[in-house]
C-alpha cells in the first residue's frame, strides 16, 4: 500500500520531467491541440531566437521523412544548448498549407530555420543529424555578445585582435535589437560575416554609444544621438567596416582586394622587426588612406608567400607598391627606407600622384 501511494506521488514527477525534456515540438497553424502537446507554429518561431522547423509528412510512406524526423531528435539536444527551438509541422495537413506556401516549402520534408521570426534558410530531403548541426552553425549568423557590465566590456575591446572588427554598442534594448537585425542581414548579405558586435544595456539611461574598431588601433564613432535605425547602422557598417590599413597575408586576401576599386596600396614591412613597423608607420598610411578613396590600403610581412603572389619582392623596409586594376596593368615601386622616422604623409601622397600620373600616360583612365 505505501509502495502504491509512493508511485501516485513520484508519477505526476516522471511525467513532468519527459514534458521539460522534450526536444521536438510538434507544432500547428491551427488551434493547438493539447492532447498532441502542440503549440501554435507563428508564436514559437517569433518568440524564439532561433526556431529550426521539420515541415514533415506523417504518412507511413514517407521513409524519407521518418529518417530526417530521427534526425532531429537526435541533433535537438545539441541545438537546445545553443538557443534553438526546433519543432515538426504535419505538412499534408490543410490547416499548415499556408505556412508552408509563406515559407516557400515546395517538397516533404523540408527544413527551414528562423532567426527572429524570419526564414532565412532551408534544406530539402534528409539530412543527418551531422549535417543539420553544421548547417546551423554556418547559417545562424553572428550573435550579438552581450555583457553583464561596462567593465567587461570594455575588457573585451581590449583584447580585440588586430584582424578582428567589433562594433561596440552602449544603450537600451531597443538599440540591442537592431544589432540582431543587422547582424542577421549583414551576415546573409556576405559584406558583414565576419564583424563581431558587442553590447552593454545600461538600461537605456544614457547617452547611447557606438562605434566600430577595426585594424590596429583604428576607431570610427558611429552617431547614434539621433534617429537610429537597422538601416542606418548598416549604412555606417557598410562604409566603415574595413580597416583603413590592414594586414594581408596568403592565407586571407578577400577583404583587401575587395577594399580597393582603382587599385591596392600594398606596404612591405621588415619580418625581423614587423610589428615595431607596423606600429611605427600605421597612422602615417591610415591618414593617406583616408584622402585616396578607392585605393585599398594594406600591409604585409615581407616574408609571407603573400609577396610572392602578387610579384613583390622587397630588398629595403618599408616599400610601397601601387597596382592599378585599370589597364594596362603594371606596378609602382618606391622603397622609404631612407626616410625612417621622417616618413609623413606627404611622401606618400607624392608618391600616389606620381604613380598615378605615369599610369595615365600609358593610356589608363583612373
Amino acid at each position: 500500500m505505501r509502495f502504491q501511494w509512493a508511485l501516485v506521488l513520484v508519477l505526476p514527477w516522471i511525467v513532468l520531467g519527459k514534458k521539460h525534456k522534450q526536444s521536438v515540438f510538434r507544432l500547428t497553424n491551427g488551434e493547438p491541440d493539447v492532447k498532441k502537446k502542440e503549440k501554435a507554429f507563428e508564436e514559437t518561431v517569433a518568440n524564439a531566437r532561433f526556431a529550426l522547423v521539420n515541415f514533415n509528412s506523417f504518412r507511413p510512406s514517407c521513409k524519407e521523412c521518418a529518417e530526417l524526423e530521427t534526425s532531429m531528435k537526435e541533433v535537438a539536444k545539441k541545438l537546445k544548448k545553443k538557443g534553438v527551438v526546433c519543432g515538426m509541422m504535419d505538412g499534408d495537413l490543410a490547416v499548415n498549407v499556408e505556412a508552408k506556401d509563406k515559407n516557400n516549402v515546395t517538397s516533404l520534408p523540408t527544413l527551414v530555420f528562423f532567426r527572429s521570426g524570419y526564414g532565412i534558410s532551408k534544406q530539402e530531403g534528409f539530412q543527418s543529424a551531422m549535417s543539420i548541426e553544421q548547417w546551423v552553425n554556418a547559417v545562424a549568423g553572428p550573435e550579438v555578445e552581450v555583457f553583464e557590465n561596462q567593465a567587461a566590456f570594455d575588457k573585451a575591446l581590449k583584447k580585440r585582435e588586430t584582424h578582428e572588427v567589433v562594433f561596440a554598442a552602449i544603450g537600451g534594448p531597443k538599440l540591442k535589437e537592431l544589432l540582431d537585425v543587422v547582424a542577421l542581414k549583414g551576415h546573409r548579405d556576405g559584406w558583414g560575416s565576419k564583424i563581431r558586435y558587442f553590447f552593454w544595456s545600461d538600461g537605456g539611461r544614457g547617452r547611447p554609444f557606438a562605434a566600430v574598431y577595426r585594424g590596429l588601433n583604428e576607431m570610427e564613432h558611429f552617431d547614434a544621438a539621433g534617429q537610429i535605425s537597422s538601416e542606418t547602422i548598416e549604412e555606417f557598417l557598410k562604409d566603415e567596416y574595413v580597416p583603413k590599413f590592414s594586414q594581408v597575408t596568403a592565407a586571407d586576401m578577400n577583404s583587401v582586394f575587395g577594399a580597393g576599386t582603382k587599385g591596392n596600396v600594398f606596404v612591405c614591412f621588415d619580418p625581423a622587426r614587423f610589428e615595431a613597423q607596423v606600429n611605427k608607420y600605421t597612422k602615417v598610411f591610415v591618414k593617406v588612406a583616408r584622402k585616396w578613396k578607392g585605393y585599398g590600403f594594406s600591409y604585409f610581412d615581407a616574408s609571407d608567400p603573400f609577396s610572392k603572389i602578387i610579384s613583390i619582392e622587397c630588398q629595403e623596409f618599408p616599400v610601397v607598391t601601387l597596382k592599378p586594376l585599370r589597364r594596362p596593368f603594371a606596378s609602382y615601386n618606391k622603397s622609404f627606407a631612407h626616410l625612417g622616422d621622417a616618413l609623413n604623409e606627404k611622401h606618400i601622397n607624392e608618391f600616389m600622384k606620381e604613380s598615378i600620373a605615369a599610369h595615365r600616360s600609358a593610356g589608363a583612365e583612373l
